[in-house]
């Protein structure tokens, strides 16, 4: 039978550190027999993070202010250049590939060496969140291996897209998430503060790589809110407390100080935040009834 994760129940979950290891090590072995079909791929990129990859490659030329900015003609004047803050996208990406470019790899060699340690981190994560279950053996070892043979997991390889970084960061957040859940009960120590700290930096740091990564984070959020309203009424009320703000507070900073960044920049993650205002129209219902209307037709004429 398939269960929640043993968080708590340590006794429940039988798995040790020596299988927990042999995991993660059936997770490695399989990212490298799919690393060595890629090294000989050319990598192609998908078509959002190209925006980004040429106001990285702007600002190495000496032409863009910064790493997020791209210049391009002036649409009024075509013989100015003009400047835009990349919103649409969180800047994440850009602030990892930066350091790989500095110390003098190419654009091309640098998504490679970001595609790959992204697959490898992510594939270890999803290794460790499977061991959390209470499987038997043989089955999370079937998952450790097959997880990075999946398409979402390893395509970036072959067709960069920012969803890699996403793949990388999750896991980790749902296994400090767990942790987390379980230590809440006890004293605020120095160590467990900075685990606390941590995942919240953790959990706003995710936004900067994928905006819908918030989904996530909101989630694990409300997660150890509800495991915080369950203590309130016990002696470890207070620390638990504690344990709390110091997740929330990191990762509330970092959301709204990015979409703060954006604003300032002249930019906004998305265009909710940008007018600022309930627009509500009847173009809106319509556009809302279009997809469904179009499944419909596509249903009957492929009947």
């Amino acid at each position: 039978m398939i269960s929640a994760p043993a968080t708590a129940a340590v006794p429940g979950n039988t798995l040790g550190k020596s299988q927990r290891y042999r995991l993660l090590g059936l997770a490695l072995l399989s990212c490298g027999i799919v690393l060595a079909f890629s090294l000989r791929t050319p990598i192609t990129v998908y078509n959002d993070p190209t925006f980004q990859l040429k106001a990285l490659e702007q600002y190495q030329a000496g032409t863009s202010p910064n790493f997020n900015t791209l210049v391009s003609a002036n649409p009024g004047e075509l013989s100015r250049s003009s400047a835009t803050w990349i919103s649409t996208w969180p800047p994440g990406m850009g602030m990892l590939l930066l350091p790989l470019l500095r110390i003098g790899l190419s654009l091309g060699s640098a998504i490679h060496v970001l595609a790959a340690a992204a697959f490898i981190i992510g594939s270890m994560g999803w290794a460790r969140w499977i061991s959390l279950f209470r499987l038997p053996l043989w089955l999370q070892a079937i998952l450790a291996l097959g997880f990075p043979c999946v398409r979402y997991a390893n395509n970036p390889l072959f067709q960069y897209y920012t969803e890699s970084l996403s793949y990388a960061v999750v896991p980790w957040l749902l296994v400090g998430a767990v942790w987390l859940g379980a230590e809440m009960k006890n004293d605020l120590t120095g160590a467990r503060a900075v685990g606390a700290l941590t995942l919240g930096v953790g959990l706003g740091a995710a936004y900067g790589l994928k905006y819908s990564a918030v989904f996530v984070s909101s989630g694990l959020v409300m997660f150890l809110g509800s495991r915080w309203w369950r203590m309130r009424t016990r002696a470890s009320h207070k620390p638990s407390l504690l344990w709390m703000l110091g997740v929330l507070v990191p990762f509330v900073a970092l959301v709204a100080g990015l979409n703060l960044v954006n604003r300032q920049m002249g930019a906004t993650a998305n265009y909710a935040s940008e007018t600022a205002r309930l627009s509500l129209s009847w173009q809106n219902a319509v556009d809302g009834t279009r997809p469904t209307v179009s499944r419909r037709c596509s249903c009957r004429g492929a009947w």
